[in-house]
C-alpha cells in the first residue's frame, strides 16, 4: 500500500463518524483513536476496558458489550500483522430503557401479585382479557365462578351480580368507553351468600382518543363491611344505653364518647373526641391519679366521686375503669352511671329520717311537757278562782297565762315534727303579727331594719299557731337572705282577686282576701329555682343550713286555710304574699284573745270517778279537784291496777278518766277490759297532746280531753259524761 492509499485511509478512519478504535492484539494495546472515538471515550480506553471489550468479541466478530457507564453494540474487522479495528455502536439509552421497562414490570408484576385489589384488563378492540392478577384468580374462585366463565362470557359478571346492583354492570357493557366511579357492587356467591366489593374502573387512550385498555379494579370488602355493620350496630347499642360509656387510648385521649356522655356532661363527641380525659371530665386529680394506679397494676378501677358538666351543674356518677386489648388495640373503658338522683333521694331520705328521729323526740318530750304543765294549769285554775286574796289571784292568772303560752309552744313543736292538727277559729292576723314584730326586734340582727306596716283589717278563719309558724318562717327566710344586713318590710291589707287572676296564680281563686307581704333586700331566688322553689327539699341555702321544708310547709298549711301564696323575687331582693280568705264569722277567739269561761256550778253528787294517770302530779290535783266539787274519787296509776279496780268496784263507779299513754297496760286497753265488763260506763280519754289516737269511739270513749287541761273542762266533761249516761 504506498502512501497516498495509507493518507486516505487515516483520513476515513479519522473523520468516520462512527466511534473506532485501532489496537495491536500483541499489548494488547490501543494505537490510535478517531476523533469519534475520543468523544466516546474521552479518558481513553485503558488497559483493563480493552481487556474487557477483546473478551466480549473473542470468538465473534460482533457482541452486545457493556463499559459502564456504556453499552455497545461491538464488531471487530480484523487487519494484517495482529492488528483489528474495533466499531463502537452507542446502545446506552436503548439499554437504559430496556432495563427501566425491565423494572417497571417487575414492580408491576409485584405489586399486583401482592395487593388484595383484584385487577384485570381487556384489549379495548377485541374486549380480551388479555391481564389478570392473582387476587382476581382468587377472588373468583372464592365466589365459586371460574375463570373461564368470566373470559369467554361477556354476561358472566352480570349474571353474578346482585339484581338490585346490576344496572350499573349492565351500563358499563353497553358503553365500555365509560369510566366507573368508586362504588360498592354486592355479587351473589354460588352458595347464594352475599359479598360486596369496592369497584372502579377506567379506559386507556391513544393520542387520538381511542380506547386501548379497559382497567377494572375490585376489592374484596365484604368483612370491612361486616365489621362496619357490627360497629355500626355496637355503637347503636352504647348510644342506646343510660350510661355514659367513654373509650380512651393510653395517652388518655378520647376516642370513643356516646351519646349517653353527651347528655350527661353537655359535651358533643366531635367537642370530645381526641381530647385529654382530664380536659373533658374534669376529675378531681386525686381521684385520677388513684385510679390510673389501680388501671395500670390490677387492670380496674371502681369508684364514685363528684363532677361539673359543662353548663356548671353538680352531678354524682359511679365510675367503672377497665383497661382492655393489647397493642394498637390497647385502650380504657369508662362506664359512668348518673347517680345525682339517688344522692338526692338518699339525701332526702336522711334529713327525712333525722327529722322523723327529731318529730319522735319532740312528740315525747310534749307528752312530758304537758303532763307537768297540767297539775301547774289546773293548779293556777284553783289559786285564781278560789283564793279571796287579790294577790294570789293575779299571781294564779299569770301562771295560767304562762302555762297557756307553754302549751301554745308545744302544739307548735308537734306540728314542725308531725303535722298535728289544731282548731280553726277567726283570727286577728295584726294580732299574729304585733307578736312576732316583738321576735323580730329582740332576736333578729341590729343590721337588719325591720318596718311593719299594720292595718286593722277583717278576721281569717285559721289555726293560730299554724299561721304564726308561716309567717316566722318567712321572716327567718328573709333574715337569711340579708347575710350583711337590709331592709325588711311587712304589711298587711285586703284585696278582692277575681276570676282573671285566680286563673293565672297557682292555687288562687276568687274572693275577698287579707294580704300579709314580706319584703327583703337579700340575694333573692336563683332563677332555676323558682319552678321549684315551694317542693319538699328545696332551699337556697347552704348545706346544712336549712332542710328545704320550710316553705313547702308553709305552702301546705296556707291551702289547708283556703289561700295561696305568691312571690317576686331577683337580685335585689324577694317580696312573698301570703293570701288568707276572710272569715266569714266576726268572732275572735282561739289564742288571740282571753279564754272565756263560762264558769258552771258542777256538784258530783257523790258520784264515784275511776281517774287512771302514770303522772302522781296529774293524779293528786285531778282528784282533789273533783272530790272538792262533790266526786269521789278512785285512782289508780296504770291501766293494769285500773281494771282491777274497777272490777272491785263496778257497781258504784260512774265514770273512768284514763290516760292513753301509760306503762304495763295502756290506756285504750284498759278501756276496753272495762268496757267488757261494764259496756254501760262513761269512758273519757286523756290525751298528752302527742297526735290523737284512732279508734277511741270504737271502744266507747264519748270524750277526750287535750293536755294540759283546766279544771273547768274537767268538771264539765265529767259530769256530761255521767248525766249522758243517765240520759
Amino acid at each position: 500500500m504506498n502512501e497516498l492509499d495509507r493518507d486516505i485511509l487515516q483520513m476515513v478512519f479519522d473523520k468516520n463518524p462512527v466511534p473506532l478504535a485501532l489496537v495491536d492484539l500483541e499489548g494488547p494495546r490501543v494505537l490510535s483513536l478517531n476523533a469519534a472515538g475520543h468523544a466516546l471515550f474521552v479518558d481513553g480506553i485503558d488497559d483493563s476496558t480493552l481487556k474487557s471489550l477483546l473478551e466480549c468479541v473473542s470468538d465473534q466478530d460482533e457482541a452486545m458489550c457493556a463499559s459502564p457507564p456504556h453499552y455497545f453494540k461491538l464488531k471487530r474487522q480484523d487487519l494484517e500483522a495482529g492488528r483489528i479495528v474495533l466499531c463502537f455502536e452507542d446502545r446506552s439509552a436503548h439499554e437504559i430503557q430496556t432495563q427501566a421497562l425491565k423494572r417497571s414490570e417487575n414492580l408491576f408484576q409485584t405489586l399486583t401479585n401482592e395487593l388484595d385489589i383484584a385487577i384485570w384488563v381487556r384489549d379495548a378492540k377485541t374486549f380480551e382479557v388479555i391481564y389478570m392478577n392473582p387476587t382476581f384468580a382468587r377472588s373468583f374462585l372464592q365466589i365459586g365462578y371460574s375463570l373461564e366463565e368470566f373470559a369467554s362470557d361477556d354476561q358472566a359478571l352480570l349474571k353474578m351480580v346482585h339484581p338490585a346492583d346490576r344496572h350499573i354492570i349492565a351500563s358499563i357493557l353497553e358503553d365500555p368507553s365509560q369510566e366507573l366511579d368508586e362504588t360498592v357492587i354486592r355479587v351473589i356467591q354460588k352458595n347464594g351468600k352475599e359479598r360486596a366489593f369496592r369497584a372502579k374502573s377506567s379506559v386507556t387512550k391513544d393520542a387520538e382518543g381511542t380506547p386501548l385498555l379497559y382497567i377494572g379494579l375490585a376489592q374484596d370488602i365484604t368483612e370491612e363491611r361486616d365489621i362496619a355493620a357490627r360497629l355500626s350496630r355496637q355503637a347503636a347499642l352504647l348510644n342506646h344505653t343510660t350510661d355514659a360509656i367513654i373509650e380512651m387510648d393510653l395517652k388518655n385521649r378520647v376516642r370513643f364518647w356516646n351519646q349517653a356522655a353527651e347528655r350527661l356532661y353537655g359535651i358533643t363527641t366531635h367537642e370530645a373526641r381526641g381530647r385529654l380525659l382530664q380536659e373533658v371530665l374534669r376529675v378531681d386529680d386525686e381521684i385520677f391519679k388513684t385510679a390510673s394506679k389501680k388501671l395500670n397494676s390490677d387492670g380496674t378501677w371502681t369508684g364514685e366521686f363528684e363532677q361539673i358538666d359543662a353548663n356548671g351543674n353538680q352531678l354524682w356518677v359511679t365510675a367503672r375503669w377497665n383497661r382492655y386489648g393489647d397493642g394498637e388495640n390497647e385502650g380504657f373503658l369508662l362506664i359512668h352511671t348518673d347517680v345525682s338522683e339517688w344522692k338526692r333521694l338518699q339525701g332526702q331520705f336522711m334529713r327525712a329520717q333525722r327529722l322523723e328521729s327529731i318529730g319522735n323526740i319532740a312528740s315525747g318530750m310534749a307528752h312530758d311537757l304537758n303532763n307537768l304543765l297540767t297539775p301547774i294549769l289546773m293548779s293556777a285554775d284553783l289559786l285564781a278562782t278560789d283564793s279571796e286574796d287579790p294577790f294570789a289571784r293575779t299571781l294564779g292568772e299569770n301562771i295560767k297565762t304562762s302555762a297557756k303560752r307553754g302549751a301554745e309552744i308545744i302544739k307548735q313543736v308537734l306540728y314542725f315534727a308531725r303535722g298535728v292538727e289544731g282548731q280553726k277559729l277567726p283570727i286577728n292576723v295584726e294580732r299574729l303579727l304585733q307578736d312576732l314584730r316583738q321576735i323580730v326586734r329582740d332576736t333578729f340582727p341590729r343590721s337588719i331594719s325591720a318596718e311593719f306596716e299594720l292595718k286593722e283589717l277583717p278576721r281569717v278563719l285559721g289555726d293560730a299557731t299554724q299561721l304564726q309558724q308561716v309567717l316566722l318562717n318567712l321572716l327567718v327566710n328573709a333574715r337569711d337572705a340579708m347575710v350583711g344586713g337590709g331592709r325588711l318590710g311587712v304589711r298587711t291589707y285586703q284585696k278582692e282577686i277575681d276570676n282573671a287572676y285566680a286563673r293565672m296564680v297557682d292555687g288562687a281563686h276568687p274572693g275577698f282576701f287579707v294580704v300579709v307581704e314580706i319584703s327583703d333586700t337579700g340575694h333573692g331566688i336563683p332563677e332555676n329555682l323558682k319552678a321549684q322553689i315551694f317542693e319538699p327539699f328545696v332551699t337556697t341555702k347552704e348545706m346544712g343550713s336549712g332542710t328545704g321544708l320550710g316553705l313547702s310547709t308553709a305552702l301546705a298549711i296556707v291551702r289547708s286555710h283556703g289561700g295561696f301564696i305568691n312571690f317576686d323575687s331577683s337580685n335585689r331582693g324577694t317580696i312573698f304574699r301570703v293570701y288568707l280568705p276572710i272569715a266569714e264569722d266576726d268572732v275572735e277567739s282561739g289564742a288571740d284573745t282571753p279564754i272565756i269561761e263560762r264558769p258552771r256550778a258542777i256538784h258530783g253528787k257523790g258520784a264515784t270517778i275511776l281517774f287512771v294517770d302514770d303522772e302522781p302530779a296529774i293524779v293528786e290535783i285531778a282528784a282533789s279537784t273533783l272530790e272538792r266539787h262533790g266526786f269521789k274519787v278512785i285512782t289508780a296509776s296504770n291501766g293494769a291496777e285500773a281494771v282491777a279496780l274497777f272490777a272491785r268496784h263496778k257497781e258504784t263507779i260512774k265514770a273512768v278518766i284514763s290516760d292513753i299513754s301509760m306503762p304495763v297496760m295502756s290506756g285504750p286497753d284498759a278501756m276496753k277490759a272495762i268496757r267488757a265488763i261494764c259496756p254501760e260506763v262513761p269512758l273519757i280519754a286523756i290525751s298528752g297532746g302527742v297526735q290523737r289516737t284512732n279508734g277511741l269511739s270504737e271502744i266507747g270513749v264519748i270524750a277526750e280531753i287535750q293536755k294540759p287541761f283546766h279544771f273547768q273542762e274537767l268538771l264539765e266533761t265529767t259530769i256530761d259524761a255521767i248525766e249522758g249516761k243517765k240520759e
